[in-house]
């Protein structure tokens, strides 16, 4: 429901958007589509968004794509995720226009 109304702003911002329920999904969309960013929720079922941002941020072919982490977790738990390599994160709940200026922002630091 979330990764719904999310994929619905994102593509009212002007971008293309695929969703992923999980991260397995998340790796084969990433193989399809090579995406410029990618909004990260850390609990997802199976692999957690630590364990996706990790991965993505050992891979040499995906460690310039620009990670996005919405989530509901605490200030520690955010303050990793930038260690790791997030490059922004955005707390929920949020407001559709929060979520539009994030991306916009990572966009253009291409």
């Amino acid at each position: 429901l979330m990764a719904k109304s999310m994929a619905r702003t994102i593509r009212r911002a002007g971008y293309e958007v695929e969703v992923a329920s999980n991260g397995i999904e998340a790796g084969i969309q990433l193989e399809r589509y090579s995406p410029d960013i990618v909004t990260l929720d850390l609990q997802m079922p199976g692999m957690s968004g630590f364990d996706v941002l990790e991965a993505l941020k050992a891979n040499d072919k995906y460690a310039g794509i620009k990670v996005l982490i919405v989530s509901a977790a605490t200030k520690v738990k955010m303050l990793e995720v930038m260690e790791i390599g997030a490059n922004d994160v955005l707390e929920k709940p949020f407001k559709a226009d929060e979520l539009k200026s994030k991306l916009d922002a990572l966009a253009s630091q291409k």
